[in-house]
């Protein structure tokens, strides 16, 4: 089974290919800031950064890109040369059913000594709740969780941490009513955070 990663590059080069025929997936970057996937494109001889945003702005409209029947992008970007690309709320929720649907839920870590253990544990509690949607505050640390499986080595393992520090902050500067309202609207994040954290080193 190919990695959520792996599906959004895939997507994503189909788009970037209806103009530049020769794009291929190692142009995309999973981990980056302002956005959940950004490409280089504005470093390309010939058209700057904004004709890239708004030419394939123009075709999401006509053919959007798709991901387990959803729509996959909320919309295109840019900064510095590099396009940055925005994942919907209908994409986020279809990887939600899908990691839960295909992986096998971890049991709860006897020991929860170091920050992913916790972390882990934390989102096992969070999966209890009810909730089939991202909400916002949990976005971040979602996509850094498909991050765990779509790196290997070390940077895996960095990425893990990062994802497991990043759920931990998700409530941070929210009211004690609105993080329980949060928490249980969160169910399928914590399941899917739990099976992500939890995945084997490569």
């Amino acid at each position: 089974m190919k990695s959520v990663h792996s599906l959004i590059r895939e997507e994503l080069c189909r788009l970037v290919a209806e103009i530049w025929p020769e794009a291929d997936t190692d142009i995309f970057d999973m981990d980056c800031a302002g956005g959940e996937v950004s490409a280089p494109l504005g470093f390309r001889p010939g058209p700057d950064e904004i004709w890239w945003q708004e030419r394939l702005s123009q075709i999401i409209k006509q053919t959007p890109p798709v991901l387990f029947g959803h729509k996959l992008l909320r919309g295109i970007s840019s900064s510095g040369g590099h396009l940055l690309f925005h994942l919907s709320d209908e994409a986020y929720s279809a990887i939600l059913d899908h990691i839960i649907k295909n992986y096998t839920a971890p049991d709860m870590p006897e020991d929860t000594s170091d920050t992913v253990s916790y972390a882990a544990a934390r989102m096992l509690m969070l999966s209890r709740k009810g909730g089939r949607g991202c909400p916002g505050p949990y976005k971040k640390g979602i996509w850094l969780c498909l991050c765990v499986e779509g790196f290997d080595g070390k940077k895996r393992e960095a990425v893990r941490k990062r994802a497991a520090e990043t759920l931990m902050r998700a409530t941070d500067g929210l009211s004690a009513v609105e993080r329980d309202a949060l928490r249980e609207a969160s169910g399928f994040c914590g399941g899917c955070a739990a099976r992500l954290l939890t995945l084997n080193p490569l």
